[in-house]
């Protein structure tokens, strides 16, 4: 597809059967993703769009009506005209389409005229058979906007215009023949005019996925998108300064903003997350330099993915440790032993004693004996149980093993620690 001849247009029958050859489909992509409007083909009876890069590893489209209800895309070509038309589908929402032939019509759409209700677009949804109701949204832009787009696709196909009053002089003269593919023109228009000047942001999905990697505790994963969108030339996260500096200061600032947010949702203290975060704007402001801003970059990509992954792993080990405390409290009568606990956790007894020790800052042993010399000074106080049975009942070796650990820990024997805390008047039924 890449030798078609300079008096053959760009997009016809031919390069459609593909059906888009690689140039066309790259500047469809080009002005699709510029203007963030959804652009199809209804060729034949088949519908087809602008394709998102694959190295960007993200979906061309979370879901699209006209795809999902081709009824829509025969209706709008059947009442497509030559020239740029705008259809109304509702009051608040309408398509942009042109025909170029009998069998193709070029469709942008569907637009919204303003901001749309969750229930207007829940029942346009439901309508097209659509059910992605979390991600899918429908553009918000101007009919203006719509006509711009697609008198710039008619010429990038068919190297004309219908509104020359949108496009400047230099733009028109390009040549669109085999020998001069380069789309720097048309590239150059839409980026500085078509969208108030701003560059081209990276897609909505790209930061969805990013969020999602730190919320996820995957470093690795993350530092791959990054170096995914840094190969593709031509995107960028937008124009944020004039100053080159300036500008890596505010995406790094952005970033780490995004990123705090993926890790509290990801299980990080938000107090911790937020001071990971003054750390690192600390940091940044302390050397403006680009060597500096990028080491930053690379340490946010670092401490807060690795954040998420001890915060997730903690709340793993609390449950152990939970279960674990479980399987004590209901055989305190009982005689155990700690693998008898291992196994019930389903660790092993070094690992369980191990992880025990590091979030209760006591060993597993002793944790026991506490527990068990906590229900003695319950029996001790509110029952006329005497020692002895007290200490057969919670597994002691005997009754001078008890009175040894009791006054270890209470600073009394137990006959003292009854006299003192036993209720005045306490009546014990028999």
């Amino acid at each position: 597809m890449d030798n078609i001849s300079a008096e053959e247009p760009i997009l016809s029958e031919n390069t459609l059967n593909n059906p888009f050859s690689q140039k066309v489909a790259r500047l469809l992509f080009d002005l699709r993703f510029v203007s963030h409007i959804p652009i199809l083909f209804f060729i034949n009876g088949q519908v087809f769009g602008a394709e998102t890069p694959v190295s960007l590893n993200l979906p061309s489209e979370i879901e699209q009506p006209l795809l999902n209800d081709p009824s829509i895309a025969q209706w709008l070509h059947d009442n497509a005209s030559t020239s740029p038309s705008i259809q109304e589908e509702t009051h608040s929402i309408y398509y942009c389409t042109q025909k170029y032939k009998s069998n193709i019509t070029c469709i942008l759409g569907p637009l919204a005229y303003n901001t749309l209700t969750n229930t207007d677009l829940h029942t346009y949804m439901k309508k097209h058979h659509m059910h992605d109701f979390q991600n899918y949204h429908i553009h918000h832009a101007s009919p203006k906007e719509a006509m711009t787009l697609i008198s710039l696709i008619n010429y990038v196909i068919y190297g004309n215009l219908q509104s020359a009053a949108d496009v400047p002089d230099s733009v028109l003269s390009t040549d669109t023949s085999a020998e001069s593919e380069d789309s720097s023109n048309i590239s150059t228009y839409v980026r500085q005019n078509y969208r108030s000047e701003a560059e081209p942001h990276l897609p909505y999905l790209y930061e969805q996925r990013m969020y999602e990697y730190v919320r996820d505790g995957d470093l690795d994963a993350l530092e791959k998108l990054i170096a995914d969108q840094m190969t593709i030339s031509g995107y960028s996260h937008g124009k944020l300064a004039y100053n080159d500096l300036k500008q890596n200061e505010y995406l790094i600032v952005t970033q780490i903003t995004l990123y705090t947010r993926a890790a509290i949702e990801g299980g990080v203290n938000p107090y911790d997350a937020y001071d990971i975060s003054d750390l690192l704007l600390q940091k940044l402001s302390a050397k403006p330099s680009l060597e500096n801003y990028n080491n930053v970059m690379h340490e946010c990509n670092r401490t807060f993915t690795a954040a998420v992954k001890k915060a997730r792993s903690i709340a793993a080990s609390s449950m152990y440790i939970e279960k674990c405390k479980y399987f004590i409290s209901i055989h305190l009568r009982k005689p155990f032993s700690i693998p008898d606990i291992a196994d019930y956790v389903g660790l092993t007894p070094a690992y369980l004693g191990t992880l025990f020790r590091q979030h209760e800052s006591c060993t597993l042993k002793h944790y026991i004996t506490c527990e068990r010399l906590n229900a003695a000074k319950n029996l001790l106080k509110y029952s006329d149980f005497d020692i002895s049975s007290i200490a057969q009942s919670l597994c002691f070796q005997n009754q001078s093993h008890f009175g040894v650990l009791f006054k270890k820990e209470t600073g009394m024997t137990p006959a003292q620690y009854r006299k003192l805390n036993k209720p005045r008047n306490f009546y014990c039924e028999t």
